[in-house]
């Protein structure tokens, strides 16, 4: 029996640094088992370069990664989230009781 795919969400600040490690490492590591996504409270403008050179030099997927904001996550097209791990304490601040689907809230 093939388990379902669970839907990840790693929230930093500006999605710049460790949403984006987390979310390239989690792909890496389990493509099939893990829809990951990371997203920003306040993205940046542009994903932290060095971490960027470190996460290719390791042969983590970086194809696509760029810095994105909640409103995109909450899309009613987006997919449902079942875990939402928050990286940041601005990101554990966020409202996310009201979000779609009752995700798993955990800030590490």
């Amino acid at each position: 029996m093939i388990a379902a795919q669970v839907n990840v969400l790693f929230v930093c600040s500006d999605n710049a640094v460790l949403s984006i490690m987390a979310e390239s490492i989690l792909k890496g590591i389990a493509p099939d088992r893990f829809g990951v996504f990371s997203a920003g409270c306040l993205p940046r403008a542009a994903l932290d370069e060095y971490v960027l050179q470190l996460l290719k030099a390791h042969h983590l997927p970086v194809l696509g990664a760029h810095p994105k904001g909640l409103h995109a996550a909450r899309f009613p097209t987006a997919p449902k989230m079942d875990f939402i791990i928050t990286l940041s304490d601005v990101a554990a601040e966020e409202p996310w009781a009201d979000w779609a689907g009752e995700p798993l809230v955990a800030h590490w």
